[in-house]
């Protein structure tokens, strides 16, 4: 059991040297980079100071220089003899040139790549996770599994068995776990059911079964060393010399069969830690007489369409045209709509209450609408009222089903209202009380409320 706690000691004093970088001798005579520094100042130095020598040139490179100037000649020549029309003519013609240049660059571009936005949009600050054993840190994406590993380690000193256990599950592909507890479930199993046959009381280490899924997937031969196991080089009867190396289990750990199948037990219904994604609840509470200011504000400018607008609107449509006039595959079609696609795994969503009141939230592209259900419903302080929620184009999106955050069209971000059933507000009104009470949500949640 000590040897277990060691362990989980040792790997946290690791994770805080490998944080703390590289470190150098005091003996050195400093960093790499003042060295570097001080050598390319003398370098400039000495050249400054020693003279340049040019060599001269060649008989064949006066002849190339001569050849390059007359050409610069013929074309200055050619192109003064040119009247002002032809020069426009010649210059338009160029740019077209370019512009297809660079079109055919960007259709390729756009056909081949397609960008993954990590983080949520300009409504939030960023993504953030929050680690499932301590439930207090939320961190990004990249600070939130050097943390989980850190809190895993700290359980390995309380609960050995279960840090291991955790280990096996967290740090590794699920196929490679699902096979590794396998095997090590049929190693206990044969001591379960055998526990006084010593056949069972050996694992030799070298074992292709061993040697591929147990020994390479961290906390399992942790897990054989805290019941008891203990690496040992046994004798082989048809060999001499040097033998080979073993795990055994003395006799007196491998009769504790309860606790061997505890850590059956556990190793099976454990479920991998995965960090939580953090909502980042916001609350804002806007003033409709600072929308009408700011709505007043805007210039001349916002409302108008320029000549440029209008060429691009006429391109487009041509080549709009131009498409359906072809006959195109169903693979050609899919693969225009793929064009320029820009594929999005997180979503901020603001959910407007009739108060005025305005939630916001982050998810996942690929969650349910039922999720953003259940969230809604955590904010209320009643959650038995049932109530609808209605997509930016007012189409009801429905909480029962598949439908995903993509596939209704609320990526990357949308304003979705909030809509209590009419019964209910009837109900309500002939009480004397109104659905534009601030009394829907929750205290907890009104405080947080900011300015919009």
């Amino acid at each position: 059991m000590d040897k277990i706690k060691n362990f989980f000691q040792n790997k946290k004093l690791d994770k805080k040297f490998k944080v703390a970088g590289r470190g150098h001798s005091l003996a050195d005579a400093g960093p790499s980079s003042s060295r570097h520094h001080d050598v390319t100042v003398g370098t400039s130095e000495h050249r400054s100071s020693v003279p340049v020598v040019r060599s001269v040139p060649t008989t064949e490179s006066r002849r190339a220089g001569e050849a390059a100037l007359s050409r610069l000649e013929t074309r200055s020549k050619a192109s003064e003899s040119l009247t002002p029309g032809q020069r426009a003519i010649r210059a338009q013609a160029l740019r077209e040139l370019r512009e297809a240049e660079i079109d055919k660059s960007t259709s390729v571009s756009t056909e081949t790549k397609e960008t993954v936005i990590e983080s949520a949009p300009i409504l939030s600050q960023g993504v953030f996770f929050i680690c499932p054993l301590c439930n207090l840190v939320s961190l990004p994406k990249n600070e939130i599994q050097d943390h989980l590993e850190e809190c895993i380690f700290s359980q390995g000193t309380e609960d050995p068995a279960l840090g291991c256990i955790n280990m096996i599950h967290t740090h590794h592909h699920p196929e490679k776990v699902e096979t590794c507890i396998e095997t090590l479930c049929r190693y206990l199993d044969n001591l379960i059911s055998h526990p006084d046959d010593e056949k069972f009381h050996k694992i030799r280490i070298k074992n292709q079964a061993y040697a591929e899924r147990v020994a390479p997937v961290s906390g399992a031969p942790e897990i054989l060393e805290l019941l008891g196991y203990n690496k040992r080089i046994m004798a082989m009867d048809d060999e001499q010399g040097s033998g080979e190396e073993y795990y055994v289990i003395p006799s007196e750990d491998a009769s504790k069969t309860e606790y061997i199948k505890d850590v059956k037990e556990k190793l099976k219904t454990t479920k991998p830690l995965r960090p939580r994604l953090d909502r980042c609840l916001k609350v804002f509470s806007p003033s409709s007489d600072r929308i009408t200011r700011a709505l007043e504000k805007l210039p001349d400018d916002f409302y108008s369409i320029t000549i440029d607008d209008i060429r691009k609107e006429q391109k487009h449509r041509t080549e709009d045209i131009e498409k359906l006039s072809q006959m195109r595959t169903k693979a050609m079609r899919e693969r225009d709509a793929v064009k320029e696609h820009r594929k999005y795994r997180y979503c901020s969503l603001r959910v407007k209450f009739p108060s005025g009141i305005v939630i916001q939230g982050t998810f996942g592209t690929k969650e349910r609408l039922s999720v953003l259900y259940q969230w809604v419903r955590g904010c209320l302080d009643q959650d038995w009222i049932p109530f609808e929620l209605l997509s930016p184009t007012n189409q009801l999106l429905p909480e029962e089903g598949d439908s995903t955050m993509e596939e209704v069209h609320l990526v990357p971000a949308s304003v979705v209202t909030f809509r209590v059933e009419p019964n209910i507000v009837r109900e309500m009104a002939s009480e004397g009380a109104s659905i534009l009470e601030k009394s829907i949500l929750k205290e907890a949640i009104l405080a947080l409320q900011q300015s919009l």
